[in-house]
């Protein structure tokens, strides 16, 4: 089933968790029917919930385990759906990102008093954050500051994790389909989680929450263009920077086509990341964005 999530589910490690709390917050699910496919209905929603769950309390459903009830929810497999909702815009300063989160699972399998800082020894452990396989497993809480420096709140350390994990997955996934036909095949551990862990590398989390790590998975595995006009740019901020324009030829099977080379001073910028983002013309469904650090200095 398709799903478009205005927040961001899960992270690289981490659960969820919310900056805005979602019980604050009015949310709304979109979605079309068989007999109005333009149209997008639009019902009161849960966060975090279910889409089927929603729907079958607007439509009347009855229980899906109950006698033939299922058969009222087969539609809803080859549907997109969308929710929103309505928040004062904050005043962002040069550099400051608008991010979003969901403490979902974390909430609600985790105590309140133990959701920050994350310890050995409670729920966290019993829900996989540590102690769960070899070294620092589930919650990687050194890796991830190792990389961005001590985390301020759970907030920061779950945005940290999310990005570790995309980007990492991204990584390997794109480079084994260069490597093909020599990498005959790439997979993670694990695809999906069959119950509330507070912390892995899965894609989906419990019950069926995709994480950022797996549309970023996805992207990784879109099909490849015969032929087209590849723009490259830094974007730090409001800061652009245009590195080339390639206009690549068609490519024979199981093979790659090396692109340019370009090498480009970095000012000095105030902020810890910038994007290298990758616009195939004429075809936004192959865009991609890569995350880098940044340190001036």
């Amino acid at each position: 089933m398709k799903r478009f999530y205005l927040f961001i589910l899960a992270c690289g490690f981490l659960g969820n968790l919310l900056a805005i709390e979602s019980s604050k917050l009015i949310w709304e699910l979109g979605y079309s029917t068989e007999n109005s496919p333009d149209h997008l209905n639009w019902i009161a929603a849960t966060v975090p919930g279910a889409v089927q769950l929603d729907i079958a309390k607007s439509e009347g459903y009855g229980p899906f385990y109950f006698g033939e009830n299922w058969k009222d929810y087969l539609w809803m497999e080859d549907q997109e759906f969308r929710y929103r909702t309505n928040f004062p815009k904050p005043e962002l300063e040069g550099g400051e990102r608008l991010l979003f989160h969901s403490l979902g699972i974390l909430k609600s399998i985790l105590p309140e008093e133990e959701l920050w800082p994350p310890e050995p020894g409670t729920s966290w452990e019993s829900h996989h954050a540590y102690n769960a396989w070899v070294g620092d497993t589930w919650l990687m809480q050194g890796m991830i500051e190792d990389y961005f420096g001590k985390s301020a709140n759970l907030e920061e350390l779950i945005s940290n994790g999310q990005l570790i994990q995309c980007e990492g997955y991204k990584a390997i996934y794109e480079e084994a389909r260069r490597q093909k036909p020599y990498c005959s095949m790439a997979l993670n551990w694990c695809y999906n989680e069959p119950w509330p862990t507070a912390a892995n590398n899965s894609l989906i989390n419990w019950p069926d929450i995709p994480k950022p790590g797996f549309y970023a998975v996805r992207d990784a595995c879109r099909s490849v263009l015969e032929s087209g006009v590849v723009k490259v740019k830094l974007v730090a901020g409001e800061n652009v920077i245009d590195l080339a324009e390639w206009e690549y030829g068609d490519s024979h099977p199981n093979s790659n086509l090396e692109g340019p080379k370009v090498t480009s001073k970095l000012p000095l910028w105030n902020m810890d990341r910038f994007t290298m983002e990758l616009e195939v013309v004429n075809h936004p469904e192959y865009n991609s964005s890569y995350t880098f650090l940044y340190s001036g200095n």
